[in-house]
């Protein structure tokens, strides 16, 4: 074991026989059960309630490649175009090919998992494209009278045309 390790190590005992900080995680213990004893009572039967969830949860997968074919169905019949992507290195190497298609410098993005999930934010920033993240609001809320002009904003705000 390094000199590191052996310090650390040390440190953690000392730590974790801190009378104070023992106090702290007894007190977050007993909150959490707290909690949970007066989410339970509020839910007396939290047993069909589980048993609910569960059921929907089952037909929702049934029922997802029938749906997921009826959405990708109404959405060429209205113009889009559909890219399935098997895993995140896909769905990277993907949209790298439209922005790269389009000479895509700047993009905005609004809040979401899939961002994250696949990293497209170290993808975009190694390809030199920047990438400004707003939350997205009806336009009425941000002090705008319309869409258009809320597009028209982060446009100018991008140095873009927004036709």
């Amino acid at each position: 074991m390094s000199r590191e390790e052996q310090l650390f190590r040390e440190a953690v005992w000392e730590e974790a026989g801190n009378q104070a900080m023992l106090g702290k995680r007894a007190s977050v213990s007993d909150t959490y059960l707290k909690d949970i004893q007066l989410l339970t009572s509020r839910l007396p039967h939290l047993d069909i309630v589980k048993e609910r969830a569960g059921f929907i949860r089952r037909k929702s997968l049934e029922g997802l490649e029938k749906n997921l074919i009826e959405w990708e169905t109404n959405f060429r019949r209205n113009g889009g175009k559909v890219i399935w992507a098997q895993d995140a290195a896909e769905a990277l190497k993907e949209i790298s090919l439209i922005l790269n298609r389009y000479a895509v410098r700047k993009t905005v993005r609004t809040s979401g998992k899939l961002f994250d999930e696949i990293q497209l934010g170290k993808r975009l920033s190694a390809e030199g494209i920047s990438c400004q993240e707003m939350q997205y609001q009806p336009a009425q809320h941000r002090g705008f009278s319309t869409d258009q002009a809320y597009l028209e904003h982060w446009a100018k705000e991008l140095g873009i045309d927004p036709s």
